[in-house]
C-alpha cells in the first residue's frame, strides 16, 4: 500500500506548480492522457481513474508497482509539452533536495 501512497504523493506535488502553468483542466488532461498511456503499457492499472479535481481513483496495491509506468508516462509529457529544462527546473522546485548532479538536460543513459 506504500507504493500507492507514493504515487497519489508524485501526483499531489506536480499538480500545484502544473495546475499554475496549465491550469486545474490543463493538469487533469496531462495525467489523464499519462493514465492512458500507461494502461496500455501496464493494464493491471485498468481501475485507476482522474477524478475530476485532478486526483486519482481506484488506486489499489495490486496495480502500486506499475504507478510508476504513470509517472513515468506523466514526466514523459511534461517534457514534450513544457520542454525538458522546464520539467527539470520545476522537478528541482518540488523536490528540494533532488540533487541537480543526477538530472541534466539532455543526459543520455549511457553516460
Amino acid at each position: 500500500m506504500a507504493d500507492v501512497h507514493a504515487v497519489s504523493r508524485v501526483c499531489d506535488k506536480l499538480r500545484r506548480p502544473l495546475t499554475t502553468l496549465a491550469g486545474a483542466a490543463g493538469f487533469r488532461s496531462l495525467l489523464a492522457r499519462a493514465l492512458t498511456l500507461a494502461k496500455q503499457e501496464s493494464p493491471v492499472l485498468g481501475a485507476w481513474e482522474v477524478k475530476p479535481d485532478g486526483s486519482l481513483k481506484g488506486l489499489n496495491g495490486e496495480a502500486a508497482q506499475s504507478g510508476a509506468v504513470l509517472i513515468a508516462h506523466l514526466l514523459g509529457l511534461m517534457i514534450t509539452f513544457i520542454g525538458e529544462s522546464l520539467t527539470l527546473r520545476l522537478l528541482h522546485d518540488v523536490w528540494l533536495d533532488l540533487p541537480r548532479s543526477e538530472i541534466k538536460p539532455g543526459r543520455k543513459e549511457s553516460e
